[in-house]
Formats: C-alpha cells, sequence, structure tokens
C-alpha cells in the first residue's frame, strides 16, 4: 500500500525565474476594475467606452476611446485581478495622447487579497511596487521597477491623489509565469509509464525538480529520482500506468 503525502509549492522566487528574460506580462486579458467609477463621455453612446479592461486588451493606442477613464475624486485607482499569485518585478503604464499631465503622482500597489472587501477602500495602500511623482510623457510607457525587491500578489493597482481623472491606455504586469501555492499529492516508491516523458534535469532534491516543472504550463505531474536526481515531467498520468519503482516518487497535482 502506498504512503500518500502532499508537497505545498510556495515558490518563493529562486531557480530558474530570477533571470529578467523569463518575465511575461500577466495581466494580458485579466479580470479589471476602477473606481469610484468609469467616466462616460458625451461624445460617445456606448457608456462603456472608457471601461477598466481597455487597459488590459492588448491594443496600445494611444487616442483616449481605447484607454480607461474614471471620474475625478480625491482617489482614482485601477486595478487587475491576475487570478493567480506571482512575483512582481515590474509594472509598465501607457499614457493617452492627449491631457498627458493627468498621469502623475500615482501609486502601484499589490494586494493577496482582493482590497475592495476591506471597509477602509481605498485609502489603505497594499505592498507597494513603486511611485511616480512626475508626468508620464505624451503617448509614452513608462516602467517602474518594484523597489527594492519584487513583491508576491495577486491584486495590482494603480492608485492616483488628486482631482485630475485617471486613464491609462495599457497595464503591463510583468513576473515570471509560474503561478503559486498549487499543491501536488506524492506517491513514493512509483512511477509513471506515461508517455511522453520531458526529461528536465538532475536535482538535487524533490522541491527543485517540481519547482522547474512548474516553468511549463502544459505539465502537471512530477517524478524525482531520490538517487540520482532525475527529474520528468508529464501531461497526465492514469492509474494503470503506474508502476512500483523504489528510488522513484510520483508527484500528481492535487
Amino acid at each position: 500500500m502506498h504512503i500518500k503525502l502532499f508537497l505545498f509549492i510556495w515558490v518563493l522566487g529562486y531557480c530558474c525565474e530570477t533571470q529578467a528574460s523569463s518575465l511575461t506580462d500577466v495581466a494580458l486579458h485579466k479580470p479589471t476594475a476602477q473606481g469610484p467609477a468609469t467616466w462616460i463621455n458625451p461624445a460617445y453612446s456606448d457608456p462603456t467606452t472608457h471601461k477598466s479592461e481597455n487597459a488590459v486588451d492588448g491594443i496600445e493606442d494611444t487616442e483616449v476611446v481605447y484607454c480607461t477613464h474614471t471620474t475625478e475624486a480625491k482617489l482614482m485607482w485601477w486595478m487587475v485581478d491576475l487570478q493567480a499569485t506571482y512575483r512582481i518585478y515590474r509594472v509598465a503604464v501607457l499614457n493617452r495622447d492627449s491631457m498627458s499631465y493627468r498621469l502623475q503622482n500615482f501609486t502601484i500597489d499589490v494586494f493577496m487579497n482582493d482590497p475592495r472587501a476591506e471597509p477602509d477602500f481605498p485609502v489603505t495602500l497594499g505592498n507597494i511596487c513603486a511611485y511616480r511623482k512626475d508626468p508620464v510623457g505624451v503617448s509614452q510607457w513608462a516602467e517602474l521597477n518594484c523597489d527594492p525587491r519584487p513583491i508576491i500578489g495577486r491584486f495590482v493597482r494603480v492608485v492616483k491623489s488628486g482631482y485630475e481623472q485617471l486613464t491609462l491606455c495599457e497595464v503591463k504586469v510583468f513576473a515570471p509565469s509560474i503561478q503559486f501555492g498549487r499543491t501536488f499529492e506524492r506517491t513514493p516508491n512509483t512511477k509513471s509509464l506515461t508517455e511522453p516523458q520531458h526529461f528536465l534535469g538532475v536535482f538535487s532534491s524533490a522541491m527543485h525538480c517540481a519547482l522547474v516543472m512548474l516553468q511549463y504550463t502544459e505539465l502537471n505531474v512530477n517524478q524525482f529520482n531520490h538517487l540520482d536526481g532525475r527529474c520528468l515531467g508529464s501531461k497526465t498520468v492514469s492509474g494503470k500506468d503506474i508502476a512500483s519503482d523504489e528510488p522513484w516518487s510520483l508527484y500528481i497535482e492535487a
């Protein structure tokens, strides 16, 4: 009888995610919101012209019709739900082609949970990634690194104080494509025979093996040989393709 254990992978950012070349935009087409409300432009019949999702639609046009737009308030904000927890390295925002001076004095902060559930929202800040005091240029990108270190979170917000509306034509959140907080069920002394098997390398621990496998979004099964350190990954595994093999442990996403 197999003893089943669980491995909870909470990736803290070491191993293979540290190189800037591995960062991707994890905000594209994700759910968004803005407030205190969306501004309704009298020049357009569609009241959703300046909807919050304009900032993550992949269209980098800076004409205001393609951008988000809030109403005026003491605090104006825009937020994206990344739908998973990431280690965020930097955020880029694209400014509009007119009235560009409005995009200044804004903060980018990050939350683990949806801050709209808090009674003092939007006043309370999350973990601050960056702050920009000076105006962003006309139709220009502003790339802001999370300083002094990357921030782990799920909800990324741009919040601005003052009485000039917040308008964003595009927002990109750069992080490794690795998601966090995934749970794997371990069956020791077991090997999968399911093909194809992807050789991921030779590592010193099952944790290191799992961290590398998490880079491949199409894989959700890995196995680790405790004698020689071989690490294999696959998409699925079926019961009939499992065999007893003492040096191996099989990890299947729960």
